[in-house]
């Protein structure tokens, strides 16, 4: 998923790198959500969530309630 975004036509320049850890991208989230929703591992980890959210633990997913 993390390198999809650096092909031109579906990043269109707008995903950058600005956080690192999963710690890193919910501090991120909170200070700067214009960033946090154009970071590429915050992606990457909303992905996972949602997947978690309906799949890995449903109603729960990685964070919980």
């Amino acid at each position: 998923m993390h390198r999809v975004f650096h092909v031109a036509s579906i990043g269109e320049g707008m995903v950058d790198h600005f956080a690192e850890s999963y710690d890193e991208v919910l501090e991120l989230a909170t200070k700067d959500p214009a960033k946090a929703a154009r970071d590429s591992n915050a992606l990457q980890y909303f992905a996972m969530e949602i997947f978690a959210l309906y799949y890995g633990a449903p109603g729960e997913g990685c964070l919980g309630e």
